[in-house]
């Protein structure tokens, strides 16, 4: 995911942070109110410039918006695989003497 050019890798903490963001900022339409409620859950001073800044975030980590922006993983090799081929790649590999570290 990636929120004001900054890209968030992991996941379970993205969500994590999101659902809290989401939680504490859902009623707040103004900079200089989601500044201070910022502030003062973790001191960090003037996160945003204006509130266009706000509305752009709360975009960025809504539930809609980061379901619907994940990137379709099996691209990435993030799939499983059929337990039936997996285990007939395996012994495959047996048969001619191949141990890869990773299959």
């Amino acid at each position: 995911m990636w929120i004001f050019k900054v890209e968030i890798n992991n996941i379970e903490l993205t969500y994590k942070v999101s659902d809290f963001l989401n939680e504490i900022l859902k009623s707040t339409v103004s900079s200089k109110t989601a500044n201070q409620i910022l502030y003062a859950q973790f001191g960090i001073i003037c996160f945003f410039e204006n509130d266009n800044e706000l509305i752009e975030f709360k975009k960025a980590i809504s539930f809609e918006c980061n379901t619907l922006n994940e990137p379709n993983r099996a691209g990435y090799g993030d799939f499983q695989t059929n337990l039936n081929l997996a285990n007939r790649v395996a012994l495959r590999l047996l048969a001619k003497n191949i141990l890869p570290d990773v299959v």
